[in-house]
């Protein structure tokens, strides 16, 4: 398992001793965890939060033997905040403890548990002379059984699996996808197209490789306006490479058409399609030029439809 919270010793000075670590990445090939960061089953924000809320749950061990246990408590809760992205800082301990219910169930004992770590929190935070006890005690007990510190490390450990396990076993990232436009895609890939600005031009290419087939919003018009300024990174590219003149031509003559038919750029794209195609067995010099290009199939394979319809 990618996250491992049992491994090294730390010592408890309250009444026991417990294996507890931080958070560690192992192997890749291995790691489903690892792996939903890097697959379409979390969005950039999404993933960012989530490294973040680990982050906050690593700076909770602060050293070996020497736990600072006021920090610790205080830097979980904030795990806890950015796990469940808690936005109004009036309700966040009402925003934790419906997270918890979701990823773990309900029981009076998880919720009683929140409510006390939260105290503990806020008497750390506010500078009470008299600090609640680090040691959770069940509401009909007279003596605490568990350290808040390893119970808050445990709940927060599976909710995370539990949030990655809902990803990866539910694909969600097509929907997210589909509430974009290909206008809005056209817009973004065109700012930073005529800007050149070549920082951002990942993110225009990934715009185009994601260009729906089935969308109609962006015009014939905006479809031509598009090629003229993507193509000529394609042909760039392709230029580096032998053995694709006829890609080249072909991509070149969709650049430099003029006219008001665009039945005839049509079958320009066709013919672009014809001559433009690879797969796998296509050596392509890098992964780049193989992004790229996937974009540029795909925009040429979309705009000889578009340019087809009825629709203006």
């Amino acid at each position: 398992m990618i996250f491992r919270t049992m491994k090294d010793d730390i010592k408890n000075p309250f009444s026991f001793y417990y294996n507890i670590s931080s958070l560690t990445v192992g192997n890749l090939d291995d790691n489903k965890y690892l792996q939903n960061f890097y697959s379409n089953h979390l969005k950039e924000k999404e993933a960012k939060r989530l490294l973040k809320a680990m982050e906050w749950f690593n700076r909770s061990f602060a050293t070996t033997y020497e736990l600072d246990y006021a920090d610790a408590v205080v830097h979980l809760v904030t795990a806890f905040e950015a796990l469940f992205k808690v936005e109004d800082e009036r309700n966040n301990k009402a925003q934790v403890k419906s997270g918890l219910i979701q990823f773990l169930g309900e029981s009076p004992e998880l919720t009683d548990w929140a409510n006390k770590f939260y105290k503990l929190r806020n008497d750390i935070v506010h500078g009470d002379t008299e600090l609640s006890p680090f040691l959770f005690r069940h509401s009909r007990g007279t003596k605490g059984h568990r350290h808040h510190l390893l119970l808050a490390r445990k709940i927060f450990s599976r909710c995370l699996e539990a949030f990655l396990n809902l990803r990866a076993s539910s694909l969600t990232y097509d929907i997210h996808e589909e509430l974009i436009s290909n206008e809005i895609r056209f817009k973004e890939a065109k700012k930073i197209l005529v800007a050149n600005a070549k920082s951002k031009l990942q993110f225009a290419f990934r715009s185009i490789s994601e260009i729906k087939h089935d969308d109609f919003s962006m015009t014939k018009k905006q479809t031509e306006e598009l090629g003229k300024l993507f193509l000529p990174y394609l042909l760039e590219d392709l230029r580096n490479e032998k053995n694709r003149q006829n890609a080249i031509e072909a991509l070149d003559g969709i650049r430099n058409w003029s006219g008001s038919d665009y039945d005839e750029l049509a079958l320009l794209y066709e013919k672009g399609i014809d001559e433009f195609y690879f797969d796998d067995t296509v050596a392509v010099p890098n992964e780049q030029s193989r992004f790229l290009r996937n974009a540029g199939y795909n925009f040429v394979r979309f705009a000889l439809g578009r340019l087809l319809t009825f629709r203006e």
